[in-house]
């Protein structure tokens, strides 16, 4: 059975205690975890620019599509801990009521209400993390993913936010105790017009205008040509893509979360390996 739980935790273990419950309750092992920070549903659409409105894509924040549309197997069980400000009653409904909408079997929600302070992130990670080492989490079905983003100016607590979040999360990651897991912390493009729906690697691409600058080209082309080819000369040029995932994308099987942004592109015959000099790289 799939469901959905809210809670307003006192502590961090009251999550995990809410966690084990589920995951003793099943009659498969556990086998995939999904952290969604910042990515409830507000309102219908966004205003991306003054001449692009588009739809909002936080249900998928929340519950992504490549664990919404994936084969499903008896074996192949997913809680998804989304943790947000769920103060506000209507609007909570409203979140369950949608989540409701896109539930799988096999998938199991915990919704979060609470603020991310550096003291609670530091907390929750910390848990987390033992639950995933005790659950025997596989690293490729593991995610967790920051949308704590702002289209206009923020506050001191939003600016703050914005900061702690991904360092926090990233800094314990990479510790050596927890090194299996380093990569597996993702952060949002943003209000970005063409990469809204997606998720890049934290810990390989911050900060990286190149990357950026290629990507945008990427899917700009693949976006208004259906056919294009996307040129390179080594095929190691291309392993930055196994690190992007679409939010709104297709699931694969039970042993990875999701199909990575190259095996779209592969799947859909738009790579082109061309390695003769001169020719357009990814």
């Amino acid at each position: 059975m799939s469901f959905i739980t809210h809670i307003t935790p006192r502590n961090v273990s009251d999550i995990f205690i809410t966690a084990n419950n589920i995951k003793n309750s099943l009659s498969q092992p556990l086998n995939k975890v999904y952290v969604s920070i910042g990515g409830k549903f507000n309102a219908q659409y966004v205003q991306l620019n003054r001449k692009t409105q588009i739809e909002t894509n936080s249900v998928f924040q929340m519950l992504p599509g490549f664990i919404q549309c994936k084969e499903t197997y008896e074996d192949d069980q997913c809680i998804i801990i989304a943790i947000d400000d769920f103060q506000n009653k209507t609007n909570t409904i409203e979140n369950i009521g949608l989540l409701n909408r896109h539930l799988i079997k096999g998938a199991h929600i915990i919704l979060c209400n609470q603020y991310c302070t550096e003291t609670f992130i530091a907390s929750f990670m910390e848990n987390l993390l033992e639950f995933l080492k005790q659950s025997n989490i596989y690293k490729e079905n593991f995610m967790i993913c920051n949308y704590v983003k702002f289209l206009n100016e923020p506050n001191d607590f939003e600016k703050m936010s914005a900061t702690v979040i991904p360092e926090t999360i990233q800094h314990i990651l990479n510790l050596e105790a927890n090194n299996l897991y380093s990569e597996c912390f993702y952060d949002w493009f943003g209000y970005n017009n063409h990469l809204y729906n997606y998720i890049y690697c934290y810990k390989l691409y911050r900060h990286n205008f190149i990357i950026l600058q290629r990507l945008e080209q990427i899917i700009e082309q693949i976006t208004y040509n259906s056919n294009a080819k996307i040129s390179f000369r080594d095929y190691n040029e291309t392993n930055y893509l196994d690190k992007i995932y679409d939010i709104t994308g297709n699931g694969i099987d039970k042993y990875r979360l999701s199909m990575s942004l190259r095996d779209h592109l592969i799947a859909n015959n738009h790579l082109e390996h061309k390695p003769r000099s001169g020719l357009q790289q990814v």
